[in-house]
């Protein structure tokens, strides 16, 4: 299977990590912000938009099942924070 490409949109719910599988989770969009070598300058700016803070979204349907109570449950230990983030 091909390896998908890191993002900072996340796509499903699930706290996964599987590069393999079409998704995104929230663990594996905040490893692409902690990356130093992301971007398209490797600099660490995931969203290349010429500032150090990354700004990671949820895709339509993942975001919205948040604003009605929806949970992110953590089944592989705590985030890692390494950078500025917005969620």
């Amino acid at each position: 299977m091909p390896v998908e490409t890191q993002s900072l949109i996340v796509t499903t719910d699930q706290d996964v990590v599987d590069n393999t599988d079409g998704l995104t989770s929230l663990r594996e969009a905040l490893a692409f912000a902690n990356d130093p070598t992301a971007g398209n300058l490797a600099n660490g700016d995931a969203d290349n938009d010429g500032f150090a803070n990354d700004t990671i979204t949820f895709a339509h349907g993942v975001g919205e099942a948040f604003e009605t109570g929806g949970t992110i449950t953590l089944g592989s230990g705590s985030l890692r924070l390494a950078t500025s983030v917005t969620i």
